[in-house]
């Protein structure tokens, strides 16, 4: 599971950022080392997520968070309550080491954490155990949030109805509705 945290500062402040990348290497090295609840092992590089222009960022590549196995997006059609006494343990235990990792600073979050914050949001109003995953498919140019159009929506369906919900690559819930399964 992969997170890219933007950390480097913009080179008018100080230093290019080739300058900056082994000392932020080092303290998010620094940081996984240091989290106590549980031990976490990954690996911390550079990258550069820009599309045209240059845009560094630290990617950290977590391997293994103590004992807790990483949560990949159920199939199409698989019930949610099959992995849903785990969800929520996985869930809280990636918001506590993302928020320990990136000391809020931001975030570009992995989709199986991005599925996780949608079943988060729509548990609130629904018993989902119930629920079937349909998938989950990138937002595209024609979603309703004009103002964020990179992240994913997540489709699940109790039979009468197609829940949708979408959440931006920072973990921020955008929309969420409801059609007809006929319609979806």
């Amino acid at each position: 599971m992969n997170l890219i945290i933007l950390a480097f500062k913009d080179p008018a402040d100080g230093l290019d950022w080739h300058e900056q990348s082994e000392s932020l290497i080092a303290s998010f090295e620094e940081r996984i080392a240091e989290y106590k609840p549980r031990t976490i092992r990954g690996t911390v590089s550079e990258t550069n997520i820009g599309r045209g222009a240059d845009a560094p960022a630290i990617l950290i590549s977590l391997i293994e968070i103590g004992s807790l196995a990483f949560f990949a997006i159920p199939a199409a059609h698989k019930l949610i309550r099959e992995a849903c006494s785990e969800w929520k343990l996985i869930y809280n235990e990636l918001k506590a080491v993302v928020g320990w990792l990136s000391r809020g600073r931001p975030v570009v979050l992995p989709e199986e954490y991005l599925y996780l914050v949608a079943l988060e949001e729509l548990s609130k109003s629904n018993d989902i155990e119930e629920f079937e995953t349909l998938g989950c498919d990138a937002l595209d140019d024609d979603n309703p949030s004009l103002s964020v159009t990179a992240g994913i929506v997540v489709k699940i369906t109790d039979g009468d109805r197609v829940l949708r919900i979408a959440v931006s690559y920072d973990g921020t819930v955008l929309w969420k509705d409801e059609k007809d399964p006929n319609e979806a």
